[in-house]
């Protein structure tokens, strides 16, 4: 009977909500989101600064000791032609005759003097690679200590860098020594065990595209390589080509996080060189190997999040649904009489207020019900037969108007119908189907017991058009049925 009754009535008893469970779990869900990406864009921006900084600090030192390694050779380069010039020679030629000797016991290469005419105190060979690097108008120009770019020597097949130091005599200038070291004395500075084979360095040269590689993996330590390729491999580049920039304008320090084309992250940083013009230290390491830690601690953060999003989700649905089902109950008490499981007095009233309100002035018929001598039913036979009795008189009303109308239990043996949207002549109709019910009511205990009615009826717009005066036609209606006799129905209209 209920399930029939909660069908035909839901929009009648249901009001609108605002709120949506739904809509609040989906709101819910994308503010989660939303602060899931917040989380891992700031965790990614700590990450790069944290790659920049300790890049930069590793490509700090490096550059440190080459620029200290640099500065103690330019101070032997030095110290050898204050040496010279305070030596009394006669002529370049015994001076660079005496320089000679010094080769085979030292570190550097090659070693001699160009005098302010250019004529150069060498060996052949020296003389050929001073032709074909210009290091000529090198040592010409040269004044107090001057380094030459990185070439590769003819002689030895090595890279090479020449340093050039003023002779001066009687107070002037009267040429330049100069003393070729290999490479590898200012390169070996930047070889640091405690570095993976991944960390990659380079000495670079700003002017133009020459990398000269120091330490790494993949590749010839001490080869040259081209800038220009590395730029291609480049995702990001309009990063890159900022920091390109900086590099070619001779700034002191710049640090980029960029991808490569095989999906690698590399920070990389460059420093000036400041005994060595012109050249930078380049420090380039994976993100993985630098915030390996910190990408997982990162990772875990967010699924962690994430376990939380999810169980909260869980603890709302569960929590929704017990509510849902205890919002049901206490609607089920507040809305269906306990005993006939029809609607209850206040719960009637709301539906057909609501109703009349919606349809204005509806053609529709509302019917009191009363049971005869009810009370006697109690005296004679107990209040137990008296519930059954009343559970399947409404029970019938239910079977017969609970498609068309609102049935309720008014109080006590009172019970009520609004045939909702039905003629009089159709209520009529459901009145008789409903008596021959009822005659069909039998108690165990009395084999003869015969339960009899009383009706009263009004119709709408016939007999008023609005809900509180069709009651009360068809409360008079019904009186005057008791006044006749009882065990009958009778329209408020009727004569």
């Amino acid at each position: 009977m209920k399930n029939n009754n909660e069908k035909q009535n839901t929009s009648v008893l249901s009001e609108g909500k605002g709120f949506s469970y739904h809509r609040m779990i989906f709101t819910y869900l994308i503010c989660c989101i939303v602060g899931l990406l917040l989380i891992v864009t700031v965790f990614n921006g700590i990450i790069e600064e944290h790659d920049k900084q300790l890049t930069n600090e590793i490509c700090t030192l490096i550059s440190e000791k080459m620029d200290t390694s640099i500065q103690y050779i330019s101070a032997t380069v030095d110290e050898m032609s204050t040496l010279i010039s305070y030596c009394d020679n006669s002529s370049f030629e015994e001076s660079y005759q005496n320089m000679k000797k010094c080769v085979a016991e030292s570190s550097f290469i090659s070693i001699g003097i160009v005098d302010n005419d250019g004529n150069l105190y060498a060996t052949e060979s020296e003389r050929y690679e001073f032709e074909k690097w210009g290091l000529t108008d090198i040592a010409m120009k040269s004044n107090d200590v001057t380094i030459s770019e990185p070439y590769r020597s003819g002689m030895t097949g090595q890279l090479v860098f020449t340093m050039f130091s003023q002779l001066e005599w009687d107070g002037e200038r009267r040429g330049a020594i100069f003393v070729t070291y290999p490479l590898d004395e200012i390169q070996n500075m930047a070889n640091t065990k405690s570095l993976n084979d991944q960390t990659e360095i380079w000495i670079m040269d700003g002017y133009s595209d020459n990398i000269i590689r120091c330490t790494g993996s993949g590749f010839l330590i001490g080869s040259w390589s081209n800038f220009k390729i590395e730029k291609q491999k480049i995702k990001n580049i309009s990063d890159y080509e900022v920091w390109e920039a900086c590099l070619r304008a001779g700034d002191y320090s710049r640090a980029v996080n960029y991808t490569t084309t095989d999906g690698i992250n590399y920070t990389q940083v460059f420093k000036r060189i400041d005994f060595m013009p012109g050249w930078n230290i380049v420090v380039r390491i994976p993100s993985l190997s630098l915030s390996n830690t910190m990408q997982l601690f990162r990772w875990a953060n967010v699924a962690f999040a994430a376990v939380i999003i999810i169980a909260t989700c869980f603890l709302l649905i569960f929590t929704h649904r017990r509510e849902t089902a205890e919002k049901k109950i206490f609607e089920n008490l507040s809305t269906y009489d306990p005993l006939t499981k029809i609607l209850n007095r206040r719960a009637f009233e709301k539906a057909s207020a609501k109703f009349f309100e919606t349809e204005k002035t509806p053609e529709c018929s509302f019917i009191f019900f009363d049971v005869d001598y009810f009370k006697q039913v109690n005296d004679n036979y107990g209040h137990e037969v008296g519930d059954y009795i009343l559970v399947t008189f409404a029970a019938a009303l239910d079977s017969v108007f609970g498609d068309s109308g609102l049935v309720s239990r008014f109080g006590g043996d009172e019970f009520v119908v609004l045939v909702m949207f039905g003629s009089k002549q159709a209520a009529a109709a459901m009145v008789e189907q409903f008596a021959e019910k009822v005659k069909e009511i039998r108690i165990e205990c009395d084999k003869d017991f015969r339960l009899h009615f009383s009706a009263g009826m009004a119709a709408c717009p016939y007999d008023t058009d609005n809900l509180p005066e069709l009651m009360k036609c068809a409360d008079n209606a019904l009186y005057k049925v008791k006044e006749s006799g009882r065990n009958g129905w009778k329209w408020y209209s009727d004569k």
